[in-house]
């Protein structure tokens, strides 16, 4: 047997005769992967060696890597968008995304574990989501001779302000203007 990277199973016999029994092969094992077969040199499936059967056989081991997702959710926890990867993956780059008004942290597991890259030897399915930080903007006021008011010094995305007017005498306040 050639196990390509397998565990050796035991119950598969290492020789048979023309009088044994049909011998069903057993399945290996393969972190990563499904095992998809045994496999003659001439690439035949073989399942069985049937009572009868003659002759040495060399049997390889066939693997077929396991897909898992990677699910990115958005801040509203809407899908942005589902990478797949395998044990032959090294890693998975994560994107980074933009948003205005905000700063991208990063994308977080529902334990808050935060993710740069997925390893290929994580294998499992994951989701993550996008965690996002308001970005504070400062508020500067030219009053032009006005009285000073306590508006606010800073904004976010997120705030809803009213300003103050400012007053002058012998003028009427048309507003704030950038």
């Amino acid at each position: 047997y050639i196990w390509n990277g397998g565990e050796v199973n035991q119950d598969n016999p290492t020789s048979y005769t023309a009088d044994s029994e049909d011998i069903i092969l057993a399945a290996s094992h393969k972190f990563g992967y499904d095992f998809v077969g045994w496999f003659d040199g001439e690439g035949n499936k073989i399942e069985v060696i049937r009572k009868g059967s003659s002759g040495n056989l060399i049997l390889y081991a066939e693997w077929s890597a396991i897909e898992f997702s990677v699910i990115l959710n958005d801040a509203n926890g809407s899908l942005y968008k589902t990478l797949t990867y395998t044990i032959e993956n090294e890693s998975v780059s994560l994107p980074k995304i933009t948003r205005a008004g905000y700063s991208f942290e990063g994308w977080f597991d529902e334990d808050g574990n935060k993710y740069e890259t997925v390893a290929g030897s994580m294998q499992k399915n994951i989701s993550l989501t996008a965690k996002w930080n308001a970005v504070s903007y400062a508020i500067n006021y030219e009053y032009d001779g006005g009285s000073q008011v306590n508006n606010p010094t800073s904004y976010t995305i997120e705030d809803e302000i009213v300003l103050i007017a400012s007053e002058k005498d012998g003028y009427d306040f048309d507003g704030w203007f950038n």
